[in-house]
Parts: structure tokens; C-alpha cells; sequence
């Protein structure tokens, strides 16, 4: 095999590895719907209700491909009123981790 013909497969196998896994990415990006309800099964694993949610706030953060690699939810509930619940999620809508901001005590959380 002359070396013309390896940097040939090279090239095409760096460039079918990039396809692939950009392509990959893009069908399993979640949509902002899906952030909102893994947040929501958050609050609820933290005994907190719909009913006491006051407002909430999901905000996708971008990769250099334009393709969501994280997001953050931002939560007040009634017993927060000058505070935040704030749930991390990865870029597959899973929790990474929940802490509260400002004025907000919730069991459980630091």
C-alpha cells in the first residue's frame, strides 16, 4: 500500500469519525421540553410540587457546534421567594447536580 494511499484512508476515516459522532450528537440532543420535565422530576424527588413552583427558567448552553452540551434550570418556589433552586443537567438531560442560590433553604440541598 503506497503512503499516498494510507493518508487517503486516514483522511477518510478522521472525516467519517467526525461525521458520525457530530451526527450522533444531533439525534440525541434533547429539546428544552425534555430539561424542563428531567427538572421537574427533580423537584419532585425533593417533595417539592408543581403547585408550589413560581417560576421556571431553563437556559441550554452551546458547544462550538451549535448543539446543546448542558443546561441549567432555574427554579423558584413558594418558600423561595427571594431565592433559586438551581438544577445542573448534562447534555442527555440528567442531573448533574442541585444546589439552591440566593435567600432559598430547601432539606436536602446545600
Amino acid at each position: 500500500m503506497t503512503l499516498a494511499r494510507i493518508g487517503r484512508l486516514l483522511a477518510v476515516t478522521i472525516l467519517g469519525s467526525v461525521f458520525l459522532s457530530t451526527s450522533a450528537s444531533a439525534l440525541f440532543s434533547p429539546r428544552i421540553e425534555d430539561f424542563e420535565e428531567t427538572v421537574l422530576e427533580e423537584l419532585a424527588e425533593l417533595g417539592i410540587s408543581d403547585a408550589e413552583i413560581v417560576d421556571l427558567r431553563v437556559y441550554p448552553h452551546y458547544d462550538r457546534r451549535n448543539l446543546v452540551d448542558r443546561a441549567t434550570g432555574w427554579v423558584r418556589i413558594d418558600d423561595c421567594p427571594e431565592g433559586w433552586i438551581v438544577v445542573n443537567m448534562s447534555a442527555f438531560a440528567t442531573v448533574t447536580y442541585t444546589y439552591t442560590h440566593g435567600n432559598c433553604q430547601v432539606p436536602g440541598l446545600d
